[in-house]
């Protein structure tokens, strides 16, 4: 096993425990949004004679999980062998918290499948995790010869930031995106114990969609990704002053300084778009 204590490629202000950073490594088709700073775990193996490579990028954060794991080198017709091989990879590098140790015994992750998903035009699967003494949501996706997997498991009752993690995530052709200089607004995410503060909570609604639209929100999505835009969608049901029961193309959550600014620029692409904060 060969292991990378260097991190990924991020975009970010002050490096603390309270910032939130890009994650976009420049050999991988995921971008994300997730706390400062992620550790980073690589192993290569060899299966029918053919090389393979997992990758773990996450950390723990107030008793939360936050990971992306990948895993190259195989083809579609293997897709169960990928998955198995990413669960093994998340019990190896999960954190461990005090509650944890009590459980040495206990398997260390359980998916049962939920749903059938979709991500800017690329199938995946949803799954309910369950990893010692957390529980969460493993969610696989099949990219080309990669599998990625975005995974989020806590303790805790409620924790608004886990739907911030996951929403933010982003495959296909998005990591040459940030490079190039089309039009990127800026996401500066900062994470609090509790709440998030009041100054990152602005969301740029581009448009809205009944949850049954899920397939044109995307369409919708990917649009403007190719245009250079950051945006994700946003399920309204997480957002305390956004009307519950919708998805929403959005920008953000930033501040309220950030977002005038970056809606200056997509108004020109999305005429019907306005300013919300979330909370």
């Amino acid at each position: 096993m060969k292991r990378n204590s260097s991190l990924p490629s991020t975009e970010t202000g002050r490096q603390t425990a309270l910032t939130w950073v890009r994650v976009s490594p420049a050999h991988e088709e995921f971008k994300v949004w997730m706390p400062a700073s992620p550790q980073t775990e690589t192993e290569r193996l060899v299966i029918d004679h053919q090389p393979v490579s997992l990758t773990y990028y996450g950390l723990d954060q107030e008793g939360t999980d936050y990971a992306i794991l990948s895993v190259s080198g195989l083809d579609d017709k293997n897709a169960d062998l990928a998955h198995m091989l990413l669960l093994t990879l998340y019990s190896k590098f999960i954190p461990k918290s005090l509650i944890d140790k009590s459980d040495k015994n206990k398997a260390s992750v359980k998916a049962t499948f939920q749903r059938n998903i979709l991500l800017n035009g690329y199938l995946g699967k949803e799954y309910k995790i369950e990893a010692r003494n957390r529980t969460g949501v493993w969610r696989f996706y099949s990219i080309g010869k990669r599998f990625y997997v975005i995974a989020a498991t806590t303790g805790r009752n409620e924790n608004i930031l886990v739907s911030r993690f996951l929403e933010s995530f982003a495959l296909g052709a998005t990591t040459s995106a940030t490079n190039s200089n089309s039009v990127q607004p800026q996401l500066n995410v900062e994470a609090q114990q509790t709440a998030p503060r009041s100054t990152g909570t602005w969301l740029i609604i581009v448009q809205t969609f009944a949850k049954s639209e899920r397939s044109e929100a995307s369409k919708k999505l990917g649009l403007l990704r190719s245009l250079g835009y950051d945006v994700h969608l946003v399920d309204t049901d997480h957002y305390p002053n956004l009307r519950t029961g919708f998805l929403a193309v959005a920008i953000g959550p930033q501040s309220k300084r950030a977002a005038e600014n970056a809606f200056n620029k997509v108004r020109s692409v999305a005429p019907g778009s306005y300013l919300k904060s979330g909370w």
